[in-house]
């Protein structure tokens, strides 16, 4: 077992056991790069690592707290999260 392994002490420690910087660089490129090719030309504001996990993150949130359609998580409905989702990432973005 690797030492990062072994001092991992919350699920996101175990969670970068998996996506490395490595695996995220990748990620990233290939998203740029198959955006390039979907659109024709590049996007206004390419995906870097941080937004990436933002994605992730609330990908995974979502989960949690299931609504019948994406674009919910980003109502204003006072009972909603709309606000937390909203402070992370725009639901254009995250459709992007």
């Amino acid at each position: 077992m690797s030492a990062a392994a072994m001092n991992a002490n919350s699920e996101l420690d175990y969670l970068k056991l998996f996506l490395t910087d490595k695996v995220l660089g990748n990620i990233v490129m290939e998203c740029n790069s198959y955006a390039t090719q979907v659109r024709g030309e590049a996007l206004a504001e390419p995906i870097i690592r941080e937004e990436l996990m933002a994605y992730i993150g609330l990908t995974v949130y979502m989960s949690f707290t299931p609504t019948c359609a994406v674009p919910e998580y980003w109502s204003n409905d006072e009972v909603s999260l709309g606000f937390f989702y909203k402070s992370v990432m725009s639901r254009h973005r995250y459709q992007e």
